[in-house]
């Protein structure tokens, strides 16, 4: 790796790094020494959590030079391995205690603030907006609206299988359902609604020329979910934001539009997983 450095002169002062887990089949029972990288269950960024795995990490240039990788164990956090492998990334670029190393990588942020103490330091938070939704949160954002609507639909068909001799037990019954909804997404709307019903005859037979059947008004519940368009496109908005987080807080020599073009070279170390994971680059051993 020094070798590359010295005849490439990268600038070591930028660094895009990036994880992936790389899952396996088999049992590998036998793996005696921890000092090695386990085969085993963790996070699996696959969505094979049935799986075993190993985690790698790479380190890029802006131009897409590698520059530093590592295997580590399957159960390895993310945040366990950034840790202590940004202590090695710099051992490895020979950069000294005080040298200025800028890490570009993509992490689980939750909560926003300007700035704000995370792990007792201070940081810098900056929301972007993205004009391309991300769509695997759209699509669970669909599924929970969907769910809203199928709950909706039940509690509407066995409410209107109810019936109410009196008003004002209907109203009483439709006040409960109103206060026991819970939704983010729509809003429930219920109204009474009067009809008669004609009881069966008391006695078997025609009934008599002339005779008129007792009839009697009942009561009953329609509900009907309304849409909170508000809600459901804020909600949308959302799925298009992400938060970037720096130890820059410099907003004059570093200001927001430079944390942005910087994040956007992150691509580099995502394109080596490409090559991490490709069947066409792993063959036998001589």
């Amino acid at each position: 790796m020094r070798q590359v450095i010295r005849h490439y002169q990268p600038d070591r002062r930028r660094l895009h790094v990036d994880t992936t887990s790389q899952s396996f089949c088999g049992a590998y029972a036998n793996q005696p020494d921890p000092s090695v990288p386990q085969i085993t269950y963790g996070h699996s960024k696959n969505l094979r959590p049935d799986l075993k795995q190993l985690l790698f990490g790479v380190g890029r240039t802006d131009d897409g030079l590698l520059l530093v990788g590592e295997v580590s164990s399957g159960n390895q956090s993310d945040m366990t391995f950034n840790g202590h492998w940004i202590k090695q990334v710099r051992e490895q670029l020979a950069l000294g205690v005080d040298e200025f190393l800028l890490s570009i990588a993509d992490s689980a942020v939750q909560g926003w603030h300007s700035e704000a103490e995370l792990a007792g330091a201070v940081y810098r938070f900056l929301v972007v907006a993205s004009s391309t939704l991300d769509q695997r949160h759209l699509k669970a954002l669909e599924r929970a609206i969907a769910r809203e609507v199928t709950r909706s639909e039940k509690l509407a068909k066995r409410a209107a299988g109810q019936s109410f001799s009196e008003r004002s037990a209907a109203e009483t019954a439709l006040n409960a359902l109103l206060r026991s909804w819970s939704a983010s997404y729509h809003h429930l709307q219920g109204q009474i609604e009067s009809f008669e019903h004609r009881p069966p005859r008391p006695r078997r037979g025609r009934p008599r020329a002339g005779e008129v059947p007792p009839t009697a008004t009942y009561y009953r519940i329609r509900l009907a979910l309304v849409p909170d368009e508000t809600a459901q496109q804020q909600a949308r908005d959302r799925c298009g934001l992400f938060v970037l987080i720096t130890s820059l807080l410099d907003r004059r020599q570093d200001p927001a539009r430079h944390l942005l073009d910087t994040y956007t070279g992150q691509h580099t170390a995502e394109q080596a997983m490409r090559f991490i994971k490709s069947p066409a680059w792993v063959g036998r051993s001589a």
